[in-house]
């Protein structure tokens, strides 16, 4: 159990559910003072502190190797691309398969720096 979920928004009278959900103890109006992990849900922001729950150190040095090997990929991934004879040679399905893979490379890439930015400041 979490001891407190913190919110901005208007729950509309959902209270008990989301604590009975979410398995908190407590629902606090406003945002935490401490680092925290945020989410909008329906227009209603939500956020959970978790100092003493992460070791910090840990999660950026995990997520700092995560971005290492992303950006592997993605490079291996942007050479093949870029190479026309590849291009022009391979089936249509591996192309557009890699396309879409180096896309989602680069949304992963984004969000991981987005986490790595939350555990640094």
């Amino acid at each position: 159990f979490l001891d407190q979920l913190y919110f901005d928004g208007d729950l509309r009278g959902g209270e008990l559910v989301i604590q009975s959900q979410t398995k908190v103890k407590s629902l606090v109006r406003g945002k935490p003072d401490q680092k925290s992990v945020a989410t909008t849900i329906s227009g209603v922001d939500f956020a959970i502190p978790f100092e003493g729950l992460i070791d910090s150190e840990k999660e950026l040095t995990r997520l700092e190797k995560e971005v290492a090997t992303i950006e592997s990929n993605l490079s291996q991934l942007q050479k093949r691309l870029s190479n026309e004879d590849f291009v022009a040679r391979a089936k249509a399905d591996v192309v557009e398969r890699d396309r879409a893979l180096a896309a989602e490379l680069m949304d992963k890439l984004e969000r991981t720096k987005e986490r790595i930015k939350l555990f640094s400041s």
